[in-house]
């Protein structure tokens, strides 16, 4: 029971981390540009104005993506009758959705930064 336990707590990191730090972006964005906190790219760098933007934007879509991954990560649940590699195999699958789900909010945020300031 221990292995299911660490199982989901494991793959439940990521939408918690999502929706924590996408809260912390959308009330309160780092208020200089910088390179250690938010959301950080070329485009969303060159003035205040796409800084503040990319990171409300980002925020805005790491809470919505992190709520749609809770569920997926509990999914592990419905599995505890299994061995211990399918389990593993699972929870893998879903770590690789979690990865892919934060390259496509880079992808549509520097997406909505192109189609609202240009390049």
């Amino acid at each position: 029971m221990f292995f299911i336990i660490f199982m989901v707590i494991s793959s439940l990191i990521m939408p918690v981390l999502m929706i924590v730090f996408g809260n912390m972006l959308k009330k309160n964005p780092p208020k200089k540009i910088n390179g250690l906190y938010g959301y950080r790219s070329t485009r969303s760098s060159k003035n205040m104005d796409t800084w503040k933007f990319a990171q409300e934007y980002c925020g805005k879509i790491w809470v919505k993506f992190g709520i749609v991954l809770m569920p997926l990560s509990l999914v592990v649940l419905l599995f505890t009758d299994r061995s211990y590699n399918f389990i593993s195999v699972i929870v893998i699958l879903i770590y690789f959705v979690q990865i892919a789900v934060l390259f496509v909010s880079v992808f549509l945020t520097e997406r909505a930064l192109k189609k609202k300031f240009g390049n």
